[in-house]
């Protein structure tokens, strides 16, 4: 039998065992949680569809009605009538809020860099924090990472904002938030690029050089959240937090709390900021050998076929072995000499299961629209 009963706006009940309990989600042990995936938590794509499609929730921004991200946060980040504000590392009353004087929600990821206004990213909690509203403010969108990264070390101010913790600080273009935020915000990071990564409407990218790419949708510093991510691991409030959001609120994880070795496998290991000029090494060649392209050069794969009626069919031929892993993107935008033209749509093709060897012809799309089809092997 299950008693309900409702306590200050949340639903709980007494579960079997006769423990109290607000869950909502199911399949959330993270015990269970990855059995879909076996063997192959290393696969990228893999990973993207579970965080995916166990996001069945997305709560309302505001509802005067219903449970919202401003209660999440009050329970997520909240210690009895307080909650903890991520970058003056303190705790103030968790009422009343939304107001220049006192406390906000903090999209960590932000939101005119690809997560806009609305939708399941606007209102993700595992990327929603409490902020001072006025630190928040003085954050804005600005790259996370360390001064002198790209701007002259005269231009740093420490702290970041006379109301944020004293081992913060900024620059025209960068914020370093508190020390031991620093790990828990790459990963929410590393989680919002792998959750959104342009299968649903949002294409959200980390990068070492988002001053030279499109500024919508690329987050910094990729390098620098890589090295947080192992100086400041995770702790057991983050866990907690992730199980939280999980059972109550999303039905999804962060898989890079659970399993912080996937950080590199998926992200790669940090660059070295060049030794010649601020910032890192934003030619192409640099990044051969990381990232998506995993080792891929010009020539290693050859265009030999298309259909563009609805829905769209390509066939590719592989010079060189193509890695598990691997992203291709196929746009007909034009490119212009320097950058690719807008106007039209860009395809991201997963190469998932296993490497795709050299000789190859495969493709993306059949008659009936399924992903990524090998047509022949070897000739």
């Amino acid at each position: 039998m299950i008693i309900v009963a409702t306590i200050i706006g949340l639903f709980f009940y007494l579960s079997v065992e006769g423990e109290l309990s607000d869950d909502l989600y199911s399949g959330c042990d993270i015990s269970t949680y990855y059995d879909t995936l076996s063997s192959h938590l290393n696969n990228r794509g893999m990973m993207h569809d579970l965080i995916k499609k166990t996001h069945t929730n997305s709560l309302p921004y505001t509802s005067s009605k219903n449970e919202d991200v401003w209660s999440a946060l009050i329970d997520l980040d909240g210690v009895l009538t307080q909650v903890h504000l991520i970058y003056t590392d303190s705790m103030t009353n968790a009422f009343p809020h939304g107001t220049s004087e006192t406390w906000n929600r903090e999209h960590i990821f932000p939101k005119s860099l690809g997560v806009g206004t609305s939708g399941p990213a606007f209102t993700d909690v595992h990327s929603l924090k409490p902020a001072d509203a006025n630190v928040n403010s003085a954050r804005g969108n600005k790259w996370f990472g360390e001064c002198g990264t790209i701007n002259p070390m005269d231009e740093c101010v420490i702290p970041a904002h006379r109301e944020a913790s004293l081992d913060t600080a900024a620059d025209k273009n960068i914020f370093l938030p508190p020390l031991d935020e620093r790990g828990d915000i790459a990963r929410s990071l590393f989680y919002m690029a792998l959750r959104y990564d342009g299968s649903d409407g949002y294409d959200l990218k980390l990068s070492d050089c988002p001053q030279q790419e499109d500024p919508k949708t690329h987050m910094g510093y990729l390098s620098q959240l890589l090295k947080w991510h192992v100086d400041d691991p995770v702790n057991s409030m983050e866990v907690n937090r992730n199980d939280r959001v999980c059972r109550r609120y999303q039905g999804n994880r962060n898989p890079f709390i659970d399993h912080p070795h996937l950080v590199e496998q998926y992200f790669g290991k940090p660059e070295v900021l060049s030794q010649e000029k601020l910032g890192y090494n934003c030619t192409s060649d640099s990044f051969v050998d990381t990232g998506t392209c995993k080792g891929l050069k010009p020539g290693s794969l050859m265009f030999i076929a298309f259909n563009s009626q609805n829905p769209d069919q390509f066939l590719f031929y592989a010079v060189d072995e193509i890695p598990a892993g691997a992203t291709i993107f196929v746009t007909d935008n034009a490119w212009t000499g320097t950058k690719f033209r807008s106007n039209e749509g860009v395809l991201k093709i997963g190469v998932h299961n296993q490497n795709i060897p050299a000789g190859t012809i495969f493709g993306y799309g059949t008659p009936r629209g399924e992903a990524w089809v090998h047509f022949q092997s070897g000739g």
